[in-house]
């Protein structure tokens, strides 16, 4: 079994050495080299802007433990994709793996994707050799044993790194066809369930947008526009962008149902957090990463002291980024029990009369960003969006039945996250189960699950 080159202590003194010797020396082990046509990473366009294009441009924060997140896709044109990218292109078969900071977090395309996809330096292309499948690699990597290996063979600690060449070291159990072929298919029932978390937030946009009539609705957008200037006295705003006719008709249009309602004027609270004492224990620290749209993402949150905090979230809280170009703007209701402090990125709303999780939708909706864009201040990726700005946003009150339609949709697609985090649990333990027990117990483990 080939090893990584290594003459440092980290790599010599690593815990647990003499149990991954163990494993490494078995034959059904193979280094990565040896069960793969190629292993390459991408690299940066050049003269580069990756928020332009047709093109998805893969980062390690697009590549999770047996997840893609194409909510986080930066874009590349057609033209740098043909030109810079053509030698190294992601298929049916292949697998992402993550090389950089979260190194071999990894994700197999068990089908084509849907749309071409590039990727940076800090991600590696594998393509495995035949027999070897590419949901069952994924599953290996992103596995206990899998990130057990790639810990050793990593190089820095404060910004962790595996060269090319230590991968291709590293070492993989192969397992046999049928229990591969087991986990493939967990794997792409995992994958059926995250495509149905993407369908119902879709559905809860469409319904929203159906209901409030904007389905074909285009806002005004005239060459040229004026403001008055008792307008003006009145916005307390100087910039043009305010007053553009496009913002004016979505408010005339909301408020043509007859339900619009200024923000304010239902919000019991509005407060953004303040910058967090951290400690070892306390309750958990949202900021600006954990609140994704319609949903919050607090696993690995920092603690702080919740003495020291001015804010606590509660549950049906909605939360909004407050900062941050790409990130401002994107709400999401709280609805765990345990209370939450915000940072000071993060503003709490708890409003009067209106689903959270309808609140949530209608923000991240095409109404409540230009909303957003509208109200934010500050320029040169310095800008806020602050409570008192928000309080003048228009709201549409909609009909019970509505809110509860799309509060459905949304509540749909968590339990189909949840299932899908399920079987991507499943799928690795499998695969820790034949490494430590054989294939024949980790097929018995699948059934089990599957009973």
């Amino acid at each position: 079994m080939q090893q990584a080159e290594r003459l440092d202590a980290d790599f010599a003194a690593y815990p647990n050495a003499e149990k991954l010797l163990q494993i490494a020396g078995r034959t059904s082990v193979r280094p990565l080299q040896e069960v793969t046509l190629r292993v390459a990473s991408g690299h940066t366009p050049y003269l580069h802007d990756v928020d332009l294009g047709d093109v998805g441009f893969v980062t390690v924060e697009c590549v999770g433990p047996l997840r893609f997140h194409t909510d986080k896709l930066k874009r590349v044109t057609q033209s740098q994709y043909e030109r810079e990218f053509s030698s190294l292109r992601i298929e049916k078969g292949t697998v992402l793996c993550t090389i950089k900071r979260r190194i071999c977090q990894a994700y197999p395309w068990i089908d084509e994707p849907v749309v071409p996809l590039a990727l940076n330096q800090d991600v590696a292309l594998l393509v495995p050799k035949e027999g070897v499948r590419a949901a069952y690699l994924a599953a290996y990597l992103s596995s206990r044993v899998g990130q057990a290996f790639a810990e050793r063979q990593k190089t820095e600690q404060m910004n962790p790194y595996i060269s090319l060449a230590n991968l291709r070291t590293l070492p993989v159990y192969v397992a046999g066809d049928d229990l591969q072929d087991d986990i493939e298919a967990v794997v792409g029932h995992s994958q059926s369930a995250w495509s149905d978390v993407q369908a119902n937030q879709r559905q809860a946009q469409e319904a929203l947008i159906e209901a409030l009539g904007l389905a074909t609705w285009s806002p005004p957008d005239p060459l040229t526009y004026s403001a008055s200037a008792a307008e003006v006295r009145h916005a307390r705003r100087l910039d043009a962008q305010f007053f553009a006719p496009r913002f004016e008709g979505l408010i005339a249009h909301v408020e043509d149902t007859g339900q619009a309602v200024r923000f304010g004027d239902i919000l019991s609270m509005n407060a953004r957090g303040n910058q967090p004492t951290y400690s070892d224990a306390g309750l958990p620290v949202v900021n600006s990463r954990h609140v994704r749209i319609n949903r919050v993402e607090i696993e690995g949150a920092r603690t702080a002291d919740p003495a020291l905090a001015g804010v606590l979230i509660e549950e049906g809280d909605l939360l909004l980024n407050g900062t941050g170009v790409g990130t401002i703007g994107r709400a999401a209701p709280y609805l765990r029990q345990d209370k939450a402090i915000p940072d000071n990125h993060v503003t709490v709303l708890r409003a009067d009369g209106i689903d959270p999780i309808y609140l949530s939708v209608f923000l991240n909706s095409r109404i409540g960003q230009m909303q957003v864009e509208r109200h934010l201040k500050g320029s040169s990726g310095q800008i806020e969006l602050y409570p008192t700005d928000i309080d003048e946003f228009v709201i549409w009150r909609a009909p019970d039945q509505v809110q509860q339609e799309i509060r459905d949709f949304v509540l749909e697609s968590f339990e189909a996250e949840r299932r899908a985090i399920h079987l991507c649990d499943v799928a690795k333990h499998a695969v820790e189960i034949a490494v430590e027990k054989g294939d024949v117990a980790a097929r018995q483990f699948l059934n089990e699950v599957e009973g």
